[in-house]
Protein backbone atom coordinates (compact mmCIF):
# COMPACT_ATOMS: atom_id res chain seq x y z
CA UNK A 1 0.00 0.00 0.00
CA UNK A 2 1.88 3.74 -0.74
CA UNK A 3 2.06 6.08 1.39
CA UNK A 4 -0.05 9.36 1.02
CA UNK A 5 2.26 11.44 -0.77
CA UNK A 6 1.98 15.48 -0.48
CA UNK A 7 3.51 17.91 -2.55
CA UNK A 8 4.63 21.31 -0.35
CA UNK A 9 3.02 24.46 -1.43
CA UNK A 10 6.57 25.73 -2.65
CA UNK A 11 9.51 23.08 -3.02
CA UNK A 12 12.50 25.02 -2.72
CA UNK A 13 11.28 27.14 0.40
CA UNK A 14 10.91 23.48 1.73
CA UNK A 15 13.88 22.23 1.65
CA UNK A 16 15.87 25.23 2.11
CA UNK A 17 19.43 24.52 4.05
CA UNK A 18 18.64 20.78 3.39
CA UNK A 19 22.09 20.19 3.33
CA UNK A 20 23.25 22.10 6.67
CA UNK A 21 23.68 19.59 9.77
CA UNK A 22 21.14 21.20 11.51
CA UNK A 23 18.84 20.14 8.92
CA UNK A 24 15.50 18.71 10.82
CA UNK A 25 12.94 17.08 8.11
CA UNK A 26 9.80 17.07 8.43
CA UNK A 27 7.76 13.88 8.58
CA UNK A 28 6.19 14.70 4.64
CA UNK A 29 10.08 15.08 3.85
CA UNK A 30 11.29 11.67 5.72
CA UNK A 31 8.60 10.54 3.39
CA UNK A 32 10.34 11.69 0.10
CA UNK A 33 13.54 10.90 1.62
CA UNK A 34 12.83 7.35 2.68
CA UNK A 35 11.54 6.58 -0.85
CA UNK A 36 14.69 7.86 -2.35
CA UNK A 37 16.89 6.08 -0.57
CA UNK A 38 14.87 2.76 -1.17
CA UNK A 39 15.11 3.62 -5.05
CA UNK A 40 19.15 4.11 -4.78
CA UNK A 41 19.75 1.28 -2.61
CA UNK A 42 17.75 -0.59 -5.23
CA UNK A 43 20.40 0.04 -7.52
CA UNK A 44 18.62 3.65 -9.51
CA UNK A 45 21.16 6.46 -10.52
CA UNK A 46 19.82 8.83 -13.08
CA UNK A 47 17.03 11.07 -11.95
CA UNK A 48 14.41 9.88 -14.05
CA UNK A 49 15.05 6.28 -12.42
CA UNK A 50 14.57 7.80 -9.28
CA UNK A 51 11.32 9.81 -9.88
CA UNK A 52 9.65 6.46 -11.24
CA UNK A 53 10.67 4.29 -8.61
CA UNK A 54 9.68 6.71 -6.03
CA UNK A 55 6.30 7.99 -7.53
CA UNK A 56 5.89 4.26 -7.82
CA UNK A 57 6.13 3.83 -4.06
CA UNK A 58 4.42 6.99 -2.99
CA UNK A 59 1.21 6.53 -5.33
CA UNK A 60 2.04 9.66 -6.61
CA UNK A 61 -1.25 11.13 -9.03
CA UNK A 62 -1.14 12.45 -12.39
CA UNK A 63 -1.70 15.62 -11.37
CA UNK A 64 0.98 15.75 -8.74
CA UNK A 65 3.30 14.66 -11.62
CA UNK A 66 2.26 17.11 -13.38
CA UNK A 67 2.86 20.23 -11.24
CA UNK A 68 5.83 22.28 -12.30
CA UNK A 69 6.39 19.67 -15.40
CA UNK A 70 6.38 23.00 -17.96
CA UNK A 71 9.19 24.82 -15.70
CA UNK A 72 11.59 22.00 -15.02
CA UNK A 73 12.15 18.02 -16.20
CA UNK A 74 10.33 16.11 -13.24
CA UNK A 75 8.33 19.14 -12.61
CA UNK A 76 7.68 19.07 -8.88
CA UNK A 77 7.65 15.87 -7.85
CA UNK A 78 11.40 15.80 -9.43
CA UNK A 79 12.62 18.42 -7.33
CA UNK A 80 10.89 17.20 -4.23
CA UNK A 81 13.28 14.17 -5.34
CA UNK A 82 16.33 15.72 -6.09
CA UNK A 83 16.12 17.80 -2.65
CA UNK A 84 16.01 14.71 -0.78
CA UNK A 85 18.86 13.12 -2.94
CA UNK A 86 21.19 16.29 -2.07
CA UNK A 87 19.54 15.63 1.64
CA UNK A 88 20.78 12.42 1.75
CA UNK A 89 24.35 12.85 0.14
CA UNK A 90 24.97 15.45 2.72
CA UNK A 91 24.34 13.15 5.28
CA UNK A 92 26.48 10.43 3.83
CA UNK A 93 29.21 12.96 3.43
CA UNK A 94 28.92 14.42 6.98
CA UNK A 95 29.12 10.93 8.63
CA UNK A 96 32.37 10.12 6.78
CA UNK A 97 34.18 13.57 7.81
CA UNK A 98 33.19 12.05 11.70
CA UNK A 99 34.51 8.84 10.97
CA UNK A 100 38.03 10.48 9.15
CA UNK A 101 38.00 12.57 12.00
CA UNK A 102 37.69 10.05 14.93
CA UNK A 103 40.49 7.99 12.73
CA UNK A 104 42.87 10.56 12.40
CA UNK A 105 42.57 12.58 15.76
CA UNK A 106 44.54 14.96 14.62
CA UNK A 107 46.33 17.71 16.79
CA UNK A 108 48.26 21.08 16.20
CA UNK A 109 51.92 19.88 15.39
CA UNK A 110 51.09 16.85 14.08
CA UNK A 111 53.15 15.91 11.19
CA UNK A 112 51.42 14.66 8.19
CA UNK A 113 53.85 14.04 5.18
CA UNK A 114 53.55 14.65 1.86
CA UNK A 115 49.97 15.32 0.27
CA UNK A 116 48.00 15.61 -3.54
CA UNK A 117 45.44 17.59 -3.19
CA UNK A 118 43.32 17.27 -6.28
CA UNK A 119 45.64 20.08 -8.10
CA UNK A 120 48.15 17.31 -8.47
CA UNK A 121 50.84 19.51 -6.70
CA UNK A 122 52.99 17.15 -4.43
CA UNK A 123 53.23 19.23 -1.01
CA UNK A 124 55.65 18.16 1.32
CA UNK A 125 56.07 18.73 4.66
CA UNK A 126 52.75 19.11 5.57
CA UNK A 127 51.92 19.59 9.50
CA UNK A 128 48.96 20.52 11.11
CA UNK A 129 48.68 24.30 12.48
CA UNK A 130 45.08 24.69 13.99
CA UNK A 131 41.52 22.49 14.15
CA UNK A 132 38.31 23.06 14.67
CA UNK A 133 36.33 22.07 17.85
CA UNK A 134 35.13 19.16 15.75
CA UNK A 135 38.19 18.13 14.75
CA UNK A 136 36.78 18.17 11.04
CA UNK A 137 38.03 21.54 9.47
CA UNK A 138 41.89 21.70 9.22
CA UNK A 139 44.53 24.57 8.68
CA UNK A 140 47.52 23.08 7.24
CA UNK A 141 51.33 24.03 6.63
CA UNK A 142 53.56 22.97 3.77
CA UNK A 143 56.03 23.33 1.17
CA UNK A 144 56.15 23.61 -2.86
CA UNK A 145 59.63 23.62 -3.43
CA UNK A 146 60.84 26.82 -1.85
CA UNK A 147 57.18 27.81 -1.32
CA UNK A 148 55.40 27.86 2.08
CA UNK A 149 51.85 27.59 2.02
CA UNK A 150 49.46 27.40 5.00
CA UNK A 151 46.24 25.60 3.29
CA UNK A 152 42.60 24.79 5.07
CA UNK A 153 40.57 21.62 4.32
CA UNK A 154 38.60 19.06 5.71
CA UNK A 155 39.51 15.60 7.24
CA UNK A 156 38.33 14.18 3.92
CA UNK A 157 40.04 16.10 2.08
CA UNK A 158 43.30 15.29 3.57
CA UNK A 159 42.35 11.74 3.39
CA UNK A 160 42.10 11.63 -0.32
CA UNK A 161 45.20 13.80 -0.77
CA UNK A 162 47.27 11.41 1.56
CA UNK A 163 45.63 8.57 -0.44
CA UNK A 164 46.40 10.20 -3.86
CA UNK A 165 50.40 11.37 -2.70
CA UNK A 166 50.55 7.07 -2.16
CA UNK A 167 48.76 6.17 -5.23
CA UNK A 168 51.76 8.69 -6.82
CA UNK A 169 54.31 6.66 -4.41
CA UNK A 170 55.11 10.15 -2.75
CA UNK A 171 54.57 8.40 0.55
CA UNK A 172 54.52 5.41 1.74
CA UNK A 173 50.81 5.04 3.46
CA UNK A 174 47.18 5.92 1.86
CA UNK A 175 45.18 7.73 5.01
CA UNK A 176 44.09 4.38 6.26
CA UNK A 177 48.05 3.27 7.10
CA UNK A 178 48.52 6.97 8.41
CA UNK A 179 45.80 6.79 11.19
CA UNK A 180 47.35 3.36 12.49
CA UNK A 181 50.64 4.69 12.69
CA UNK A 182 50.68 8.23 13.61
CA UNK A 183 51.13 9.31 16.93
CA UNK A 184 48.37 10.26 19.24
CA UNK A 185 49.55 13.10 21.01
CA UNK A 186 51.76 16.08 20.77
CA UNK A 187 54.26 14.91 23.27
CA UNK A 188 57.70 16.00 21.82
CA UNK A 189 58.97 13.00 24.08
CA UNK A 190 56.63 10.58 21.86
CA UNK A 191 59.49 8.84 19.04
CA UNK A 192 58.74 10.16 15.61
CA UNK A 193 57.58 7.54 13.37
CA UNK A 194 58.12 7.92 9.16
CA UNK A 195 55.12 9.19 7.62
CA UNK A 196 56.59 9.51 3.97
Amino acid sequence: MPVSYELPPNVYSDWAGCEAESFQPTNRQKIVIAAVQAALDAGCYYSSEVLKAVSERLGVTEEQSLSGARHVEGGHVGMDCYYARKYIRAQRDLAMEYENARRLKAFAGMEVGTVMFNDFKRTTGVHVVDIDSQGRELTLCGRRGRLSLTMSCTVTNLAYAIDRAAQRNLRKHGFAQFCIRAPRTADPAQPSVSLD
